[in-house]
Formats: structure tokens, C-alpha cells, sequence
């Protein structure tokens, strides 16, 4: 039997589109798929590993952001080390073996059943802010203001 890969090797040549992680945190950590993703898609062959060594990575020049959401606040993550060790280990390290540039980590927290949505609203205007300071204009706001 015969597994085609995951792998997208087709976008790895094409032009520097950045690449964007969405997820929750379960008990303070990615979740386990999450983890098992990157292991598979981005692994050795495909985003590092050039010429059979596996500290020469294959995407450099790309650029890589992170957002996660959770119910708890970032000032708490911060507080208890969770924040900075998903920083360092999940973003910095990942993108470094990979060749990208960590560019940010937004998280959001306070998502819990029942969050008022005006809530909700603002923190989605803080995704688009992170996008548009490191990407440049956010086409969705300008045709929201235009309605």
C-alpha cells in the first residue's frame, strides 16, 4: 500500500508566502496533533535536512507567526513561565530548524464558554493589527470600513 506524502513540496520553491499556525492551548501546551502536524509535514526531507544533515534547513527566507487562544490570560501564562517556554520551544526552535523567521506569538486569552462577543471582536481587531504590522495593509479592514 501506498501513502502519498502531506508534504505541500510544491509551495517550498514558490515565493515567500508566510506560514501561519492557528491553535488552542490544552493545559498550557499545543495540542498533541498539533505537534504530530508538524512532525509529519514539516519534517526531515522537506523543511530541514538538506543533503542528509538535519540541522541544514530548507525553508529560509519564509516567515513564520503564531496565534493561539486559550481561557487563560496571557499576563497568567507569562507569570507561571507557560508562555515564554511555548515561545522558545515551539516557535523559535521550529522556525529556526526550518530556516524561517519567528516573527510573533499573539495569544488570546479569556476565550471561555460565554465569552461576550464584543470581546471576542477586539481580540480578533488585535489579530489583524499583529497581521497588518508584520505583513503590511489588511485588505479585510478596508473593505469592512468601506460597508
Amino acid at each position: 500500500m501506498h501513502i502519498s506524502s502531506p508534504r505541500p513540496t510544491s509551495w517550498r520553491n514558490e515565493p515567500c508566502w508566510p506560514i501561519a499556525m492557528f491553535y488552542p492551548l490544552w493545559l498550557n501546551t499545543p495540542p498533541a496533533i498539533l505537534k504530530g502536524y508538524l512532525e509529519r509535514v514539516f519534517g526531515f526531507g522537506f523543511a530541514y535536512g538538506a543533503g542528509g544533515r538535519s540541522y541544514i534547513p530548507l525553508l529560509g527566507g519564509r516567515k513564520f507567526i503564531s496565534f493561539s487562544s486559550s481561557g487563560a490570560p496571557v499576563d497568567w501564562l507569562k507569570q507561571i513561565g507557560a508562555f515564554d517556554a511555548l515561545c522558545v520551544l515551539f516557535d523559535e526552535c521550529f522556525a529556526t530548524l526550518c530556516g524561517m523567521t519567528s516573527l510573533d506569538h499573539v495569544h488570546v486569552g479569556g476565550i471561555t464558554p460565554g465569552t461576550n462577543p464584543f470581546f471576542v471582536d477586539a481580540r480578533l481587531k488585535d489579530v489583524r493589527k499583529a497581521v497588518t504590522q508584520h505583513f503590511g495593509k489588511d485588505e479585510h479592514a478596508s473593505h469592512e470600513n468601506q460597508a
